[in-house]
C-alpha cells in the first residue's frame, strides 16, 4: 500500500505509526514530488519482510516489515505465513 504525505510517497501497513517523524523518515521517499503530476510509485516486499519503495523506477527507501505479501501462485490469493 502507498500513502502520500507532503510531497513524499510512503509505504503504509498496520504496524506503521505516521505520527512519529522517524516512521516518515523510515518508510517515505527521500525525495519530494510536485503535486498534480504523474509518478509511478510501487512497493515490493519479499517473503522475509525486506521491502523497497520505488518512485519512477528508482529505489527511494528500503525497509523491513512484519507484513508479508500474498501468495497468488496457486489460483487464489492467500496470506503467506
Amino acid at each position: 500500500m502507498r500513502r502520500y504525505i507532503k510531497g513524499r510517497f510512503c509505504y503504509f501497513d498496520a504496524d506503521a505509526d505516521f505520527s512519529l517523524p522517524e516512521t516518515i523518515d523510515r518508510l517515505c521517499s527521500s525525495c519530494t514530488y510536485a503535486t498534480h503530476s504523474w509518478h509511478h510509485a510501487y512497493v515490493t516486499v519479499g517473503k522475509t519482510g525486506g521491502g523497497k519503495l520505488y518512485v519512477d523506477g528508482e529505489v527511494q527507501r528500503e525497509f523491513n516489515t512484519t507484513r508479508r505479501p500474498y501468495d497468488c501462485t496457486v489460483g487464489r490469493c492467500r496470506l503467506t505465513p
